[in-house]
This record gives C-alpha cells, sequence and structure tokens, in this order.
C-alpha cells in the first residue's frame, strides 16, 4: 500500500503521487453532506449510512449537492483502514453476507414486475412510508402474489427496514 497519508499535515519534501481509496457503493439513511463522516447504521446492514458513533469514511467529497435520504452515493473509506488492495478490497466492518443474493433477487423481481430497481423500491418506500400503492399500468404479474413475503425478506436485508405486514402487497393493476 502507499505511504501517502491523508489527514496529517505534510512535513516533509512529499512530491506527486496517486492513490487508490477504498469505496463502497451505499444508501443515505437522510440527508448527507459531501465530505460528511459516516458508518453503518444498522448492525449487519453494511448498504445503509449516515452519521453515527463508529464513522469508517466519509460522503463523496466531490458531490456538488447533499445526498438525499434514500439515494446511493460513494463512501470512501478512512486511509490506511482496509486490509487488502487490489482493486477488490476488504475491510474489517464489511463482512460477507447474502445481501448480493437480495439484490440480486430483487433486480429479477423487477424485472418480471416490468419496473426498475430503483423504481421497485421507491415504490415500496412509498408504500411503508405513505400507503401509496403502485400503479402498474397493465396487468398484475402473478410475482405480486406469490412471492410476496420472499419480496419483503430480500426488501428488508437490502434496506435495512423492518416490514411488519409481509403478506401485504403495494401493486394494482391499471383495471
Amino acid at each position: 500500500m502507499s505511504d501517502v497519508t491523508f489527514g496529517e499535515i505534510l512535513v516533509g519534501r512529499e512530491q506527486r503521487d496517486a492513490v487508490h481509496i477504498a469505496i463502497a457503493p451505499v444508501v443515505a439513511d437522510r440527508i448527507l453532506a459531501g465530505g460528511q463522516h459516516i458508518g453503518f447504521v444498522k448492525e449487519g446492514n453494511t448498504d445503509l449510512v449516515g452519521p453515527c458513533d463508529n464513522p469508517i469514511g466519509v460522503v463523496d467529497p466531490f458531490l456538488k449537492g447533499y445526498v438525499a435520504k434514500g439515494e446511493r452515493f460513494w463512501m470512501l473509506l478512512y486511509p490506511q483502514t482496509i486490509t487488502s488492495l487490489r482493486h477488490d478490497w476488504t475491510h474489517p466492518a464489511f463482512k460477507p453476507q447474502a445481501l448480493s443474493v437480495s439484490e440480486a433477487y430483487l433486480h429479477s423481481y423487477a424485472n418480471e414486475v416490468g419496473i426498475g430497481y430503483d423504481e421497485l423500491l421507491q415504490a415500496a418506500e412509498d408504500y411503508l412510508d405513505a400507503g401509496d400503492i403502485y400503479c402498474l399500468g397493465n396487468d398484475t404479474p402473478g410475482i405480486v402474489w406469490s412471492e410476496r413475503e420472499e419480496f419483503w425478506r430480500h426488501y428488508q436485508a437490502v434496506t435495512g427496514r423492518t416490514v411488519e405486514d409481509t403478506e401485504a402487497t403495494f401493486f394494482r393493476c391499471a383495471c
């Protein structure tokens, strides 16, 4: 790894250099500002981030505006904290888990229903927050009914939100 250290005042005659910075795609649990120190806000969920007692990185400092709640962005991990580097890094706070399986399921589910992944997550959030029902504009696919509980299980794994009624659906057809 590089001997370049960030977060410290330079004391020698350092030369120009280039560095690797470990990054992770994450989701804001609230409005965040570029450069804000953040970490995981829910135990076991390495997707949802915000201000916390144990920050491990910062919001992408190159963003010109704020990150809205629910938006995905790059978290830059603190320098000298990753344990290996070859563009496929490890960090003690990121433990392997089944989120990639849940994300793959939700991508497949969105495709089956006929909407985008982000649109699916937003529709679920709108339903949970305000009871909004999403109109598909066509017949409701059977997966909406047959895999309700499976959908909510994967949704909870990806977002970290608890869903009380996993028998519910937020879709309706255009009829």
